[in-house]
Parts: structure tokens; sequence; C-alpha cells
């Protein structure tokens, strides 16, 4: 699949899973596959801003520390910040919209909690993805920066509703789960790793270096003109060889490898992005590439025009075409505040 400007619709939540994390410089990253990925303003509403409880420390972790405790009250002041604003912005259908990723895998709900316990039970939806990498701190492969978290919960409590709200409860910058400032991947290109359920190859590799390889070792991303794929082997799993995120796996079948692409090309206004081998194609700033349409880099939209997809308008964010019923560009319905 060609990659281009990010494609934020209802279909890809689990893309964007809540597996708490706060970051202020990434979207969120595509998934490793055989290319090498598996508006409103500041004011508050009127109910006020949650104040979070302190959960002490304020520094970030080493590897190998023993963080268990701090990264419970971590989660249980994340899940109250979070609920608080659901119940202050959020009508029934939003909450429940948040809630449906929880639903998925390795997440155990089958629906929206009650409001009265909706903290509780978020924390545990938090817990489950956490512990595993309150281990991976442990075996010295990760990162946890207490700092970091406890902005992210400020951050989270004082968001107003609507688009600020929006941006936290579903993009990468509290609530993500690829990349992420509060824990961090760091294990170096041959050493041991492991998955971590979190939707991604990187298992506990940083993903600068590379990715966790089928033999359970972090292998560099594969580069332009070499081989690469998920390959059936006839013993053992499948062979990972994965391109930088940034490249494509042109030509690869079930059991023969393919080649990373060249490095990506910018495209500009009117010129074809849809090409299915070769490059990734990117445009130009200020365009997105309409590819259910013309195939071609698109001038992006004004608020009030219709769309399909967030990454169609000019004005950036989750949800700014809508989620649901009519989609237009700058929409802040969702958790835009309860009428």
């Amino acid at each position: 699949m060609k990659s281009h400007r990010l494609v934020l619709a209802l279909a890809p939540l689990a893309s964007i899973l809540v597996a708490v994390a706060c970051t202020s410089s990434e979207a969120p990253t595509p998934a490793p596959s055989a290319a090498g990925d598996a508006g409103g303003g500041p004011t508050v509403d009127a109910a006020g801003p949650w104040t979070p409880p302190d959960s002490g420390g304020d520094a970030a972790t080493p590897p190998g520390a023993d963080v268990s405790a701090a990264v419970k009250g971590f989660d249980a002041d994340l899940a109250a910040a979070v609920c608080a604003r659901l119940t202050a912005c959020c009508a029934d259908a939003d909450y429940a919209l948040f809630f449906g990723r929880f639903t998925e895998k390795p997440y155990t709900l089958k629906s929206a909690p009650p409001a009265a316990s909706c903290a509780a039970e978020l924390a545990g939806q938090l817990a489950i993805l956490h512990d595993r990498w309150v281990a991976s701190v442990g075996r010295g492969r990760m990162t946890y920066d207490a700092a970091r978290a406890k902005r992210c919960v400020a951050d989270v409590g004082a968001a107003a509703c609507g688009a600020p709200l929006n941006d936290l409860l579903y993009g990468a910058a509290c609530l993500g789960v690829r990349g992420n400032e509060v824990f961090a991947k760091v294990a170096p290109v041959g050493s041991p790793c492991e998955d971590l359920g979190d939707g991604t190859y990187y298992g506990e590799c940083d993903p600068a270096g590379g990715y966790c390889d089928e033999t359970k070792r972090c292998a560099p991303w594969r580069k332009t003109g070499e081989s690469c794929g998920i390959l059936t082997q006839d013993a053992g799993p499948a062979k990972r060889l994965f391109c930088a995120p940034s490249l494509n796996c042109d030509g690869q079948t079930l059991k023969s490898p393919g080649k990373c692409s060249g490095p990506p090309v910018t495209r500009g206004l009117g010129e074809s992005c849809d090409a299915s081998s070769g490059p990734t194609e990117l445009c130009a700033a200020g365009t997105f590439c309409d590819l259910f349409g013309s195939g071609k880099c698109t001038a992006l939209k004004p608020d009030g025009a219709d769309c399909q997809y967030d990454d169609e308008c000019a004005t950036a964010g989750v949800f700014t075409c809508g989620p649901t019923g009519a989609k237009t560009c700058g929409n802040t319905a969702t958790c835009g505040g309860k009428k």
C-alpha cells in the first residue's frame, strides 16, 4: 500500500488504540507491513478543568527500574481525567465510540461501561498493555517518564470540549500506542526483544533503528534495493524482512521476497499520487492525495466543505471531517459539549 498523508477515518480506529502515552512529535505511525509497517478554541467548558492528583515523581526512570507502582497510579489518574472529560463533554454515542476500541484485542470489554464505573474499567483496560510495558522497563528495553506521564494527565484534564479533547482521546499525543514519550522503546539493533501486543512489529526495539524479527532480535530496517516481505517458511515463524517505514516493498509473494523501493518522492498539485508500486508518493504541502477520486494531489478543503477523510481538510485534527453523520471539514461535534 502506498503511504500518503495520514487518513484518520473511523475504520482504522484500532490503529490509534489507547495505550496511553504522550508525544509531541508523532502522528500515529503505520504498523509494519511488508513495506516496513505491521477546530475548537482553548476555552474550557463550563464544567471547568479536572485537577489531577499528584502521583509523585517528576523524572524519567531508567531502564531496569521497577515502575509498576508508578504506572498503576498513572493509569488510575489518566482514567479519572478521561472519564471526567467524557462526562462533561460527550453525548452517549460519543462515549460509546470512545470505548469501542477496548472491545478489540488485546482489550477485553464487551461494551462501554456505565459512567459510575468508567474510571475503574478504563484503568483496568490500560493496564492490560501497560503491564507488558512495565515488564519491558524491568528488562531494560523500555523507559518510563513520570514527568511526561503527569503532564499527559494534566493535558487531558484541562482539554476543552471539541477538537482539543478529540485530539487527545483519539490521536497519538496522549493516548497513542506506537510511539510516545511516556514509554519509550530503546532496545538497540542486535539486542533481544519481545513482541508487546501493541499492533506493531517494533516490539521493544527502538523504532529509529529497526524492528523485532522472527528470531526475537532487533533487526535493522531494510534499505532501498534490499529484499523484503513477510515470508512463509516450511518450519518456524514467518520471516520478517521489513523496509524502513518510509519505503514500500514491491513484488513480494508468500515465499519470495520483494525489493524495498526507492526513497519517497513528492508530487505537486494535479500530479498523480496513487501508483501501486515504486517509491512512496507524497503530496506537497497544502494538498492531499485523492485516492478514492481523481488519484491526484488535490488542494486541501476549507471548513464547511464536504469530505470523506480528515486528511482532505485544511483544518488538521482527529475527526475534523466527522466520524459519523454529515461529513464536513472543521467538524467539532464529537465530544463537543453536551446539548
